[in-house]
């Protein structure tokens, strides 16, 4: 979106989807290839993003220059970033979580800017919003981010979120007994456990069904993004492209983030200070 907004180009965007009303969309191992809720279902835009299916953007990767993932995912650091926008009429990226355009580092300020003024929770999940963030009041706020199930990537996977995470939790709680935990997990186990030891008067969570790619449970991480932003202290899964996102969209707001985890070379600037 920032890079149409500068380089005048048009926007548009194929969100995977399955079809038919059922769990089908394109086969394969990767969950990412099927979501049950478009894009303008997720958010409420202000100008709505146009959109087309997945036939139709595969005809384009064909008469267009194309990026797929093994060019823009960098996960490792080795990918062949940067896009260069400017230099097409008309092109194709495929893209899985913040990347280099034009050879420029993703100005982590202009992303949050970009989140702030164009993604716009729809009513029911504002509501919610509204709710849980009422609960933050008066109180200092942990946020954590479990990225944990075996659907997760092998990077995550190599990282124990639990092992390192809930340590620092147990700190926090015995400097300061009032302090509220904001947990969000992809495992309901972990959130379970988490509710048993620090007490559900001291977790706050979003409610979702917990089943990967409902469309109760992608409109429940929209919830999740929004109020990560308003914790006092973040602590995300290194590796995780949300504990990303979730990391990006807080910058500039003066929050602290003690650890130096969870943040690839796509989010430069994302300098954090250790407690």
């Amino acid at each position: 979106m920032l890079a149409v907004r500068e380089l005048s180009h048009e926007l548009v965007v194929c969100w995977p989807q399955s079809s038919g009303g059922g769990r089908g969309g394109p086969t394969g191992p990767h969950r990412e290839q099927a979501f049950e809720l478009g894009i303008n279902d997720l958010y409420s835009f202000k100008h709505p993003i146009t959109d087309m299916t997945e036939s139709a953007y595969g005809a384009k990767t064909e008469e267009h220059p194309h990026y797929p993932l093994r060019h823009t995912q960098n996960i490792d650091g080795t990918g062949q970033s940067p896009v260069h926008c400017s230099a097409h009429e008309n092109f194709c990226v495929d893209v899985h979580g913040p990347y280099l355009l034009d050879g420029e580092r993703a100005d982590s300020n202009a992303i949050g800017e970009l989140y702030r003024e164009q993604f716009k929770l729809q009513a029911p999940q504002q509501e919610i919003y509204e709710e849980l963030k009422g609960r933050f009041k008066g109180r200092r706020t942990v946020g954590v981010y479990f990225r944990q199930s075996r659907g997760a990537n092998y990077q995550v996977l190599k990282w124990n979120a639990t092992q390192k995470i809930l340590p620092k939790m147990r700190e926090h709680a015995k400097e300061d007994p009032s302090t509220l935990f904001f947990v969000i997990s992809d495992e309901k186990r972990i959130l379970d456990d988490v509710v048993s030891e620090f007490g559900a008067d001291n977790v706050v969570t979003t409610p979702k069904p917990n089943v990967v790619n409902h469309p109760d449970e992608m409109l429940g991480v929209t919830v999740d993004i929004e109020l990560m932003r308003g914790v006092d202290v973040y602590y995300p899964t290194w590796g995780s492209w949300l504990g990303k996102l979730m990391g990006l969209v807080r910058l500039g707001d003066g929050k602290q983030d003690p650890l130096d985890w969870g943040f690839g070379i796509e989010a430069d600037g994302q300098l954090l200070a250790v407690k």
